[in-house]
């Protein structure tokens, strides 16, 4: 009898211990589900605004009738499968054909709003702004609203057209959108037919001539935004030549150029701490 029932207990026990595992499995589905549901919805939420943003920069045709020079085939939308193909400019300098486009609504919806940054190989076409300080927009997209891809910002410290090093950040995220396929110029095939890109700003066109691109981490110093000369300068300059993963032979900088700094993250390295930086000389389109 007493055997029957330590058996009854013995069997009562294992089926405790069985629903509470279940339970147990079946919260970790439900939590990773939501999880799962709440990445998703950001990724396209994102892309959402950013196709909303790019409608706003490039102009259709309807737009741009009465500009004189503009033609069906320059007034389309741009988008990332409708990149733009170079030309060559004045003195060798490329410059890119764009469709028309305009800041004035960018402005208007944020003033924060810096220029406009084109790398037609990682798929990056996207404006940058800058604040106050560099937490701003880590998280914060252009409407002023909690994102976590953010919007791709300038350094608070760096000063377009007087700084010696503008840094520009953006996340790289894990659908490859922002800046995470910068990684692709990490290969010497995409470096040598994709050795620039451009910044568009309200008054000008500014072509970056790629020098230097490679992985590091944030206990590295990749990032410095003074110098104390022009010796200093320059070979701060040669450093992140040598670092290069990817060979940029035709950049020559003397001490009267300035550079641009892209910084992302670079999971590969390490998930918190691994970064890809990317340097490039810049040029005027005249």
């Amino acid at each position: 009898m007493s055997n029957n029932i330590d058996k009854s207990k013995k069997k009562d026990k294992k089926s405790v211990i069985l629903l509470i595992l279940i339970l147990i499995f079946a919260a970790v589905f439900v939590y990773s589900g939501i999880r799962l549901g709440k990445i998703l919805y950001n990724y396209a939420h994102n892309a959402k605004v950013q196709r909303e943003v790019k409608d706003m920069f490039f102009t259709d045709a309807s737009d741009t009738a009465d500009e004189p020079g503009e033609t069906e085939e320059s007034s389309k939308v741009i988008t990332d499968e409708n990149l733009p193909v170079n030309n060559e400019g004045a003195g060798g300098v490329r410059k890119p054909k764009l469709p028309h486009y305009d800041f004035t609504k960018l402005l208007e919806l944020n003033p924060d709003v810096q220029g406009w940054l084109l790398i037609p190989v990682a798929e990056v076409n996207h404006p940058v702004v800058q604040s106050y300080n560099n937490d701003v927009y880590l998280h914060m997209n252009i409407y002023g609203d909690i994102e976590y891809a953010g919007t791709m910002f300038m350094d608070w410290r760096s000063e377009w057209g007087e700084s010696r090093n503008c840094v520009i950040y953006g996340h790289s995220m894990a659908d490859g959108s922002m800046m995470g396929k910068l990684r692709r110029l990490l290969s010497q095939e995409n470096a040598d037919q994709n050795p620039v890109f451009w910044y568009i700003m309200p008054d000008a066109v500014y072509e970056c001539q790629i020098f230097s691109t490679y992985r590091t981490t944030v206990f590295e110093d990749y990032l410095r935004l003074d110098f104390e000369s022009d010796e200093d300068f320059l070979n701060y300059v040669e450093e992140m030549r040598s670092l290069s993963e990817a060979v940029f032979p035709d950049v020559e900088i003397t001490a009267e150029d300035k550079i641009l700094t892209l910084s992302t993250c670079n999971y590969s390295e390490n998930y918190e701490t691994g970064r890809q930086a990317l340097y490039a000389k810049i040029v005027k389109v005249e």
